[in-house]
């Protein structure tokens, strides 16, 4: 998929607006609600159904120190050093950052 975030930035963020990130949140949810329910144009399948069809065949998610499920953490943190060009090497790329970062 070329733009994962499309449905969202086109159908949910663009020209709407949040009055608070609370505001954003509630909307977020009601948009979500929406879309799961739609039957997809090519699955020709309403997400909210596939998922309950398939939930109890996903793995559960690692436990913590208490045995509670562990919330998803959608990110890895990297030390990168910063040259004093301002870039950092990132997947095979350079990328620039903050010159404050420089060392």
């Amino acid at each position: 998929m070329e733009r994962p975030f499309a449905c969202i930035e086109d159908h949910f963020i663009a020209n709407d607006r949040f009055a608070s990130f609370d505001d954003l949140c509630r909307k977020l949810k009601a948009f979500e609600e929406k879309m799961n329910k739609r039957t997809r144009s090519v699955a020709r399948q309403i997400p909210a159904q596939r998922f309950e069809r398939e939930k109890e065949h996903l793995p559960g998610l690692p436990k913590d120190h208490e045995n509670k499920p562990q919330k998803f953490m959608g990110f890895r943190e990297e030390s990168r050093r910063v040259t004093t060009d301002c870039l950092i090497a990132y997947g095979g790329n350079r990328c620039p950052v903050p010159c404050i970062y420089t060392g």
